[in-house]
Parts: C-alpha cells; sequence; structure tokens
C-alpha cells in the first residue's frame, strides 16, 4: 500500500440487526403472556373478591380479565360482561364495586413482576 492509497473498510451489521430484531419479537411475546397472565389473575381475583350476592351467577362469571395489543405495548382490561355491571360499580355509593377495588389490589404485583421481566431482559 502506497502512501497515496486510502483503507477502505466494511461493517456487516444483518446479523446484529437480525439478533435484535429476534430480541425485540422475543421481549413482545414474552410481554404478551405476562399481560394474559396478569389479566386472568385481575379477572380470578374480581370473580374471588366480588362484594354483591349473586342471584344467578351471570355478572361473577362474565367479569372478564384481557389484553389487547398496543403501539406502546400491553392493555390489560377488567370488565363487566353484563349490562347492569355499571351500576354494580356506580350505585349504592360503590358498596358493589369490584372492577377499580380490584386493580388497586393486584396492581403492585403485577407491576413488580413487569419489573422483574425487565430484569431478565437486561441480563
Amino acid at each position: 500500500m502506497d502512501s497515496n492509497s486510502v483503507g477502505s473498510f466494511s461493517l456487516d451489521l444483518s446479523e446484529l440487526i437480525k439478533g435484535l430484531d429476534d430480541l425485540e419479537r422475543m421481549f413482545a411475546k414474552g410481554l404478551k403472556i405476562y399481560a394474559e397472565t396478569a389479566a386472568k389473575k385481575l379477572e380470578g381475583t374480581a370473580k374471588k373478591d366480588r362484594v354483591w350476592i349473586d342471584r344467578t351467577g351471570v355478572a361473577r362469571q362474565r367479569l372478564t380479565g384481557s389484553t389487547t395489543t398496543v403501539d406502546a405495548g400491553e392493555l390489560l382490561e377488567l370488565s363487566h360482561g353484563v349490562y347492569y355491571g355499571i351500576f354494580l360499580e356506580l350505585c349504592n355509593a360503590g358498596n358493589y364495586a369490584i372492577i377499580m377495588p380490584t386493580i388497586y389490589k393486584e396492581s403492585r404485583e403485577i407491576m413488580e413482576g413487569l419489573q422483574n421481566l425487565f430484569e431478565r431482559c437486561k441480563a
């Protein structure tokens, strides 16, 4: 190589990019599984801790925890499946409410589990 030559350098990042894409997909899959587990935990707690007296059992049976994938990650939902669920939540000074009490009760544990998921991904 003489003094007038310029050396060339080539770097192939395709494997790194593929690895990062794979990592992102694996994390998204893990997050989805965790969110589904957390949603079922919310549902189970709501069904167990409901404060109203079951007459037919329908309101309890149709409490549903679910998750939806959104741009920012996963959205957890807990909802009534009966038209009168809103009345259980809001009437009688909220004495029969179960949605927010369940979220308050389980949120710390759910967030700690999510933190553990993040910690495992960093390792």
